[in-house]
């Protein structure tokens, strides 16, 4: 694959995954880093701007917090436990996500790519995408302003997203129903990962269950021909299991629910976008597309973030109520740009492998680079 284009040289993507890839092992990556001086600065301001985000959020709306609430310093410091609980809850998984992205970021530790680079991030690394693309004016102390401005937003976001999304469960009759059928071992939630059905077959079954009074579900992220996401109510979708089984239970097409406590990229969320107007008024935001030295592609429909009129709004509005095509988006980063190399931000490889489904059609080829905290002694 050529890899001259617009920019006369090779260009690399930087690569972000947002959800679905927590847990204890990215605790203790952050607790090793917690050790390293330079890297504890960066968590004690990460930490500090999600006590600062959880106090707006206020007491009232504790119920929406893990029972022990997000206790950051502490599980840096292993001094308090991270519970099963919050494991599960979204609001941790993108808060320890974005966290890693940070310390992976941090100038001094950052990858030394070289080159033009494209911003890309799937679905809350989108946040991360913008944060890498910032112009590295003022080193290391403005680098920690915009960090504590990021994981503020980034908390108050996803506990917004988790107020109004409310009880994840679904009712206990279709999920028994659904255990029994299914033999799944996973519990339903409000979103659900359907592999090996064609986009547009998704798309039809969707439309015969909304028309037969189906309750609300939406196609929220398109991540390959046949690799998408549904998002809605998990009564809902367990509803579109039972109307559909025979397609969605056949030979070669999984339909498995995501550890997810929220419905992100849902048209029901918009009215949170609302609330982080007056959080960002709170916040003193000061990260714009003015301040984006490369591109950062946005994944509702390919453009570059450059060009944003409200950088905050647009990022926010993308991530939590608009849908994401994972597929448009990528190929249209290769069309304008022809990168030769994608430097992988992880955590995890699913975006990685989705990025590689949807070049194969074209015959398109990245090389893939991971970037991984490197292990302490």
């Amino acid at each position: 694959m050529s890899s001259s284009g617009r920019y006369g040289s090779t260009s690399s993507v930087l690569l972000f995954s947002g959800f679905g890839t927590s847990g204890p092992g990215l605790v203790r990556q952050l607790q090793n880093l917690y050790r390293r001086p330079a890297d504890r600065q960066l968590l004690d301001v990460a930490a500090e701007a999600v006590d600062r985000a959880v106090h707006r959020f206020g007491a009232e709306n504790a119920r929406h917090l893990p029972p022990d609430g997000i206790p950051l310093r502490g599980w840096l410091r292993n001094q308090a436990p991270i519970t099963p609980a919050a494991l599960r809850s979204s609001v941790v998984e993108g808060l320890l996500t974005h966290l890693m992205h940070l310390c992976l970021l941090r100038p001094g530790s950052r990858a030394a790519w070289s080159g033009p680079v494209i911003g890309l991030g799937h679905s809350l690394g989108l946040i991360s995408a913008v944060v890498a693309a910032l112009r590295p004016d003022g080193g290391q102390q403005q680098f920690l302003r915009d960090a504590h401005e990021s994981m503020a937003m980034t908390a108050l976001t996803l506990l917004r997203c988790q107020q109004a999304a409310g009880e994840p469960h679904g009712e206990p009759g279709l999920v028994r129903r659904y255990v029994q059928l299914s033999g799944a071992r996973e519990r339903p939630g409000p979103m659900v990962a359907v592999s090996g059905l064609a986009v547009d077959r998704l798309r039809d079954l969707l439309a015969e269950h909304l028309t037969e009074g189906g309750r609300p579900v939406e196609l929220g992220l398109v991540n390959g021909p046949s690799d998408a996401v549904l998002c809605g109510s998990t009564s809902g979708l367990l509803e579109l299991w039972f109307r559909h089984r025979t397609a969605l239970a056949g030979a070669g097409v999984g339909y498995a629910f995501l550890r997810s406590t929220v419905p992100f990229h849902n048209s029901r969320l918009a009215p949170v976008l609302d609330h982080l107007n007056a959080d960002r008024a709170w916040a003193g935001t000061s990260i714009t597309s003015a301040r984006l030295a490369a591109p950062v592609y946005a994944t509702d429909f390919p453009r570059n973030l450059q060009r944003a009129g409200d950088l905050y709004a647009d990022c926010l509005s993308q991530v939590i109520c608009r849908p994401l095509d994972w597929s448009a988006t990528v190929r249209s980063v290769m069309a304008e740009h022809r990168p030769s190399r994608a430097y992988d931000f992880g955590p995890g490889v699913a975006v990685r492998m989705f990025t590689r489904r949807c070049l194969e059609p074209q015959g398109d080829v990245l090389e893939y680079i991971p970037v991984r905290p490197v292990a302490t002694a």
